[in-house]
Parts: structure tokens; C-alpha cells; sequence
């Protein structure tokens, strides 16, 4: 059984709100303020997107504004950080839904043999 929500013991002032607006509205806003990446150094870095998570990105708002909904199968090259995208992209929609669950395929895939 999942933990009860604690309820607010405050309301949100016009502007709180507003940010907590554009951070569910607007992904690459969310990535950048409050995403963090290990890059290939090592370093710890805000999540900026880059140009192909930009193109994902567009598409799909694109979709999602004509027809409420988004359905898409990326077929990724490597190293263009899709998959860190979708992740994102997941953690983001199952943060701010109560009792929402996710899952990235590619690693059940990888699990399985599929790819490599």
C-alpha cells in the first residue's frame, strides 16, 4: 500500500505557483533547474539539452498539443542521449502524479540480450 500524502499546511502564493507551472510544462526548464548528469568525466552538470533532446523534445509537445496525448517509438542512434531524455521525461510525469509508476524498456531490453 502506498504512504499517505501529507496535506499542505500552506497555500501556494501566485508566483510558487507559477513556477511550479512552467517546471511541469516546460521539460528543458525542469532538466536545466532541477535534473542533474554524471557527464563522461565525471563531472556533475545540470541537464541541458542538447540538439537531439531538443528535436524529442518539440515533437513531442507538438504531439501532445494536437492530439493530447504522446505516443512515439525513438529509434536512437548511440551517444545522442536519448535515453537520458526519456528518463527525465519519466521521472518528471511519475513525480507529479500520485501514485504514478515508470519504466525505461531499453534497460529490460539491454537485461534480455537485445542490445548492447
Amino acid at each position: 500500500m502506498a504512504p499517505r500524502m501529507r496535506k499542505r499546511s500552506r497555500s501556494l502564493s501566485e508566483r510558487e505557483r507559477a513556477i511550479r507551472q512552467r517546471l511541469k510544462s516546460d521539460f528543458a526548464h525542469y532538466a536545466s533547474h532541477c535534473l542533474k548528469i554524471r557527464t563522461k568525466a565525471g563531472a556533475v552538470e545540470p541537464f541541458v539539452l542538447n540538439a537531439a533532446q531538443r528535436h524529442i523534445d518539440r515533437e513531442l509537445a507538438r504531439q501532445l498539443a494536437e492530439s493530447g496525448r504522446v505516443r512515439a517509438l525513438i529509434l536512437k542512434g548511440r551517444q545522442q542521449g536519448c535515453s537520458t531524455y526519456v528518463e527525465g521525461r519519466t521521472l518528471l510525469l511519475i513525480c507529479g502524479a500520485a501514485g504514478a509508476a515508470g519504466a525505461v524498456m531499453w534497460k529490460l531490453l539491454e537485461l534480455l540480450g537485445y542490445v548492447r
